[in-house]
Order: C-alpha cells, then structure tokens, then sequence
C-alpha cells in the first residue's frame, strides 16, 4: 500500500505515424488511487500533471472507491 504522501501512477507510451516527418510519442498517465486517465502528446504536459498531482493530498481511503455487493 502506498504511503499518504505518495501517489501511484501507470505510464502507457507508444508511438503513432505522422503524415510527414516520421511519428510523435503520445503518453497515457493513469492515476491508480483515482482510476483517472489522461492523454497527452508533449511530455512536458504529461510531467506537469504528475507534479500538479503531487501537491493534491492523498485522501486516508487512497481514493479509492469501495465496491459493495
């Protein structure tokens, strides 16, 4: 379990074909506590939502959202 004052977050990279001058990287970030997903194609965006996330407290729960039957 990750600590309160960490994050987990998965990074899916590939690349796809441009028309001209060759491909672009494109980056999915999913945050794994919130299950949200982001998109980006600038790996500068990518690393500003990461830092952005890193001054978002982590709730006790993790953020997690418990499934009841």
């Amino acid at each position: 379990m990750p600590s309160p004052l960490s994050h987990l977050f998965l990074l899916r990279l590939w690349k796809e074909p441009r028309i001209r001058n060759g491909s672009m990287v494109r980056v999915q970030v999913r945050h794994i506590l919130s299950g949200e997903v982001s998109y980006y194609s600038e790996w500068h965006e990518a690393i500003g939502y990461l830092m952005g996330k890193l001054d978002e407290p982590v709730p006790p729960d993790g953020g997690r959202k418990e499934k009841r039957d």
